[in-house]
């Protein structure tokens, strides 16, 4: 029987436009991608843990940090880049079965976390996992309400149902 490659794979550039070089700035002493790289490492379902960036710096962290280091092409680095694009590229080129992508800049992710979304993807019969927050606030959509009854009075935010956005912390 072969065994699958779940790679975890951390997508980082250097060229964040509203937030600059956001993926190397410090949190409590350490780049922010650090994070990211040891929920990685440390998870016990992944089966190789990568870095996909244009920028040397960022491989330099990577390997300093014990995982690899995938260059991925500047073309696939700009603004206009699309995320299925790089995807492909970097499951073409290494042979991953499933893909499990982490956001560099979601420093609170552990290592549990990315397992317990792994194993929730295991666990089902889903093609796409997209991990979500609850929020539980009033919110419109093009000036309609999506979760308040505008004909009544104004609920307390603990009574509504939540709105589920899409976190893309683990993916």
């Amino acid at each position: 029987i072969r065994l699958m490659n779940i790679f975890g794979m951390i997508p980082a550039r250097m060229g964040s436009k509203r937030i600059k070089k956001k993926n190397i700035r410090l949190l409590n002493g350490r780049p922010m991608i650090e994070y990211a790289i040891k929920a990685a490492k440390y998870s016990k379902l992944l089966t190789g843990a990568y870095l996909n960036s244009e920028s040397k710096l960022l491989g330099s962290i990577a390997k300093k940090n014990g995982i690899e280091f995938y260059e991925r092409d500047v073309s696939r680095a700009t603004d206009d880049a699309k995320q299925e694009d790089f995807n492909y590229d970097f499951i073409k080129s290494t042979g991953a079965d499933v893909l499990v992508m982490i956001n560099p800049v979601s420093p609170l992710i552990t290592s549990a976390d990315v397992d317990a979304v792994i194993q929730f993807y295991l666990d089902n019969e889903f093609d796409t996992v997209i991990t979500t927050e609850d929020l539980r606030q009033q919110a419109f959509y093009k000036n309609e309400p999506i979760n308040i009854d505008k004909h009544q009075i104004l609920q307390p935010t603990q009574s509504l149902s939540p709105i589920q956005l899409c976190a893309w912390s683990i993916t």
